[in-house]
């Protein structure tokens, strides 16, 4: 059986250790079990403010400023274009019924599966190559944690 706890603040991680874990650790124990105790930083999933930066500041600033080969794309067509280049695609493989091999789907990456900072990141690498490859300026100092839209 595994056990999620999560902890807010030394107070609170306390209370629910010495409430919750150590009886649970504890009667594992004296059964006679094996138990693994494993901790991590907890990571929260892309914040609604980051989305909002991507959409409604980083790819407001793209397509009015970039094109590839003469040609520029609307904001969902940029979205497309950095997702495949910094995500790439989640390949799953299905054994299908009177089918010897299985069946392969691609489905590009989404960066509602990223967490704070790997978005960060992925925002970062975005307006990186678009300043770089396409000449797309952003105005100064604008971070996605400061942005108010």
């Amino acid at each position: 059986m595994n056990h999620t706890i999560v902890m807010h603040n030394p107070q609170q991680g306390h209370q629910v250790m010495k409430d919750s874990l150590w009886p649970w650790a504890k009667a594992m124990l004296q059964a006679g079990h094996k138990i693994v105790i494993r901790g991590e930083e907890m990571d929260d999933d892309r914040s609604l403010q980051q989305n909002k930066f991507l959409w409604g500041f980083v790819y407001k600033h793209i397509p009015e400023q970039a094109q590839l080969d003469g040609i520029g794309a609307t904001a969902e067509g940029w979205n497309q274009y950095y997702k495949r280049m910094f995500l790439g695609y989640r390949v799953t493989k299905t054994k299908l019924p009177g089918k010897k091999r299985p069946s392969i789907t691609r489905t590009l990456k989404s960066t509602k599966d990223l967490k704070v900072k790997p978005m960060s990141i992925y925002l970062d690498k975005v307006m990186a190559h678009a300043a770089t490859t396409f000449g797309v300026t952003f105005p100064a100092g604008v971070t996605w944690e400061g942005w108010d839209g």
